[in-house]
């Protein structure tokens, strides 16, 4: 069977060398080669709007990233996610939809794709959708010591870990890094296979090799484990060995020592340094890492953590004799003593040990252990080897079954649910009317259009005392299919009760009295709620209107971030009527606001979970004297102190994660998208000493972020105007 397949990726020949481009290249080689048909969507700075191109061998869609609206209101890489899934609708329109999508891990580049299928968009619920593994960024931070929590690289992991539990199949190359994230409870057994990355060498010649160059590829990454290497390389050096390791590899920086890691190792190695032993070549063109490999006599790589790393096939490919560590998908390419050499980190063999070995090896010995190398590649990475279980795992993503239950990364035991007699399928909407006569008719307007068509509307007056407003209300009472339930005067938080007390439908939505809906907004948080049994709410974007004509992209409210930030438009949810009544009335205790927000912390705490439409389908109306607009400093922390005290077990589960989330991004009041920056960007000497950035769009986009703010540019223009005083007083 031929298979039409779409690759999703950040990274992509020409202008990308690493291993997710590598990985690219070969894949789709691959795939054209047995017949079947590719389709690469990337983004590409280079082009002006887009390009759609086809050869004979396959179809690359190439799109600016940035010409989105949704930009604006998302960090880079969660509005990159987006836009890819936009750009997807709008391929699928022009080409065809195809039999499977491949996204990469790495950025949650397919993070929006999966949840507007999960979340039952018309254009993607029935295509199947893969995620390979390469490296999620937020291991690569966990073992790299860079900082966890920071926003945005905290949401990109989050985003990532969305991804191998919303993925249709999950392809991991190597058993290494399926084990390591089956362990931590990341992945479901089912739902991943392991499948070798492809590699079919360009060139399987053996060239004369020079046994005294050693060498280092890899951007120079505390995760690549250089540090631990030149410490190891040390009792050498210092015993006589008198040859240099060339280090050939971008830079990126080391968060621990606020400072490139390149620098870092040359102040911590500098005696070696000065000797000529240590020789650092940056980043270089793949033409030139070709030519070293072809010479280098042996190629070290010390990875502390690594997935199946195409510099190990690339360097074995070309004859090089391997010194890897054990520490990655390596183990499972490399045979120790046959084609290569493996040492542990913290057992046996030690580096020392092997490389000894390495050293003592005849010519004879090297010979047979480069051929070997070579066979070794075409073995576990040839096409031919790898092709078959390639198409099985496409093929598993298109038989999988759709679920009942939606993949939620957090998993809470639901406590029980007080069962009631309810009507099937209705929708009960409770809007609290409290002195609103100047806006209701809108509201009721919006009302009027919705798609649901098995619904009642309940207002219930909250002892309004404005003439205008009781009147309006009777007459509209006249004028719309409203059932109206006066009392007196409560609050909000009794009052919404109250309406929910007197629905009779199975499914439960308020809506504020200055507010409104899309039409199709009901109907599709119903769907959802009728597709997944573990979902007891919906929610959706929201759009403002009056003052403001911003957008708010909401997430899927899950802790720990739920405990810091209120990720939902909690005053626009769909509910089920019985999960609401039994785990989130809310709690009149809350007087000054947050009410709901509060009601959604305790139904997740209940395990009666909650998912987001990631579209604008709730209009917000925004107007000076509404009670949002009231809060102050002191108003919000006595409102999160209430929380706090009344979920401390919750908050116990989660301290730790709460704690650094507060410790790396400040008060909970000073951020609302966790898709932003917070902290402080990479200090431009720091930056300008990279040969390459670890992720070059995201800094670039950090910084641009920084420039729009208004006090950041008259800072700078100070400094500027305070510099240029100085040199003329002198």
């Amino acid at each position: 069977m031929k298979v039409k397949v779409w690759i999703v990726t950040t990274e992509f020949p020409p202008h990308h060398g690493g291993g997710i481009a590598t990985y690219c290249k070969h894949t789709v080689q691959m795939l054209t080669a047995y017949g079947h048909e590719v389709c690469v969507i990337t983004p590409d700075e280079k082009v002006e709007d887009f390009v759609l191109e086809n050869n004979h061998l396959f179809t690359i869609y190439r799109f600016k990233p940035g010409r989105n609206q949704v930009y604006r209101h998302m960090g880079y890489v969660a509005a990159l996610s987006y836009d890819v899934s936009e750009r997807i609708r709008w391929l699928m329109e022009k080409i065809g939809i195809p039999d499977v999508i491949e996204c990469q891990d790495y950025l949650g580049i397919g993070y929006f794709l999966l949840s507007r299928k999960r979340t039952l968009d018309d254009a993607f619920v029935d295509v199947p959708i893969v995620v390979t593994l390469h490296a999620p960024k937020y291991l690569c931070d966990e073992v790299g010591q860079a900082p966890l929590f920071n926003f945005p690289d905290y949401w990109t992991g989050e985003m990532e870990r969305y991804c191998l539990r919303a993925a249709d199949h999950v392809i991991s190359p190597s058993n290494f890094l399926a084990s390591h994230l089956l362990a931590r409870g990341e992945l479901e057994p089912t739902l991943v296979s392991v499948v070798p990355n492809p590699f079919e060498p360009e060139d399987t010649e053996v060239h004369v090799k020079d046994d005294t160059a050693f060498v280092c590829l890899g951007r120079l990454q505390y995760i690549k484990g250089q540090d631990h290497l030149i410490s190891q390389l040390s009792s050498f050096w210092d015993s006589g060995f008198p040859y240099k390791v060339k280090f050939v590899g971008g830079d990126s920086f080391f968060h621990p020592r606020n400072t490139s890691f390149a620098e870092y190792l040359k102040r911590k190695y500098q005696g070696y340094l000065e000797r000529g032993l240590i020789e650092f070549e940056g980043l270089m063109p793949p033409e030139g890492v070709r030519e070293i490999i072809s010479k280098a006599g042996v190629l070290f790589v010390p990875s502390l953590f690594d997935n199946y790393p195409y510099t190990v096939l690339e360097a074995m490919a070309a004859g090089c004799i391997v010194v890897t560590s054990s520490s990655g998908g390596q183990r499972e390419i490399v045979e120790h003593r046959k084609s290569g050499f493996l040492y542990s980190l913290c057992g046996d063999p030690t580096f020392s040990d092997v490389f000894r070995d390495v050293l003592a090896l005849t010519s004879d010995e090297k010979g047979s252990i480069r051929r070997r190398a070579q066979q070794r590649v075409r073995e576990v990475s040839g096409y031919e080897a790898v092709i078959e279980r390639k198409l099985e795992s496409y093929e598993a993503a298109i038989r999988t079954s759709k679920p009942n239950k939606y993949p939620f990364r957090v998993h809470i035991q639901q406590q029980p649910i007080i069962q009631t007699n309810r009507q099937p399928g209705m929708l009960s909407i409770v809007i609290p009317y409290y002195n609103m006569g100047e806006w209701i008719q809108d509201t009721l307007d919006s009302l009027m259009n919705i798609t649901y068509q098995k619904y009642e509307i309940i207002v219930v007056d909250d002892g309004s005392n404005d003439p205008t407003s009781i009147k309006r209300l009777s007459d509209l009472e006249r004028m719309y299919p409203i059932r109206v339930l006066r009392k007196q005067n409560e609050g909000l938080a009794l009052t919404r009760n109250y309406g929910a007390a007197h629905a009779q439908g199975e499914f439960l939505a308020f809506l504020d009295a200055d507010d409104c809906v899309e039409p199709t907004y009901y109907s599709r948080a119903i769907c959802i709620l009728k597709k997944y049994s573990n979902v007891s709410f919906v929610g959706s974007w929201v759009r403002y209107f009056g003052d403001s004509q911003d957008i708010w992209p909401t997430w899927d409210p899950e802790p720990p971030y739920l405990l810091v930030h209120n990720t939902v438009n909690s005053s626009g949810l769909v509910y089920r009527t019985d999960h609401f009544i039994t785990h989130g009335l809310n709690d009149p205790k809350f007087a000054y606001g947050m009410e709901d927000y509060e009601s959604v912390i305790r139904m997740v705490a209940a395990g009666c979970r909650g998912v987001v439409i990631p579209e604008p389908l709730f209009l917000y109306r925004v107007r000076p004297d509404s009670m949002s607009r009231q809060f102050n400093t002191y108003m919000q922390n006595f409102l999160y102190r209430l929380i706090t005290e009344k979920h401390r077990l919750f908050y116990q589960s989660y301290v730790h994660e709460v704690a650094n989330l507060l410790n790396n991004n400040g008060p909970f009041y000073t951020f609302d998208n966790p898709s932003f920056e917070t902290r402080p960007p990479i200090s431009p000497a720091a930056k300008d000493s990279f040969s390459g950035d670890l992720i070059p769009v995201d800094i670039k986009w950090r910084l641009f972020e920084l420039w729009k703010s208004k006090m950041f540019r008259k800072t700078l223009k100070l400094l500027f105007r305070m510099r240029i005083d100085r040199l003329f007083s002198r």
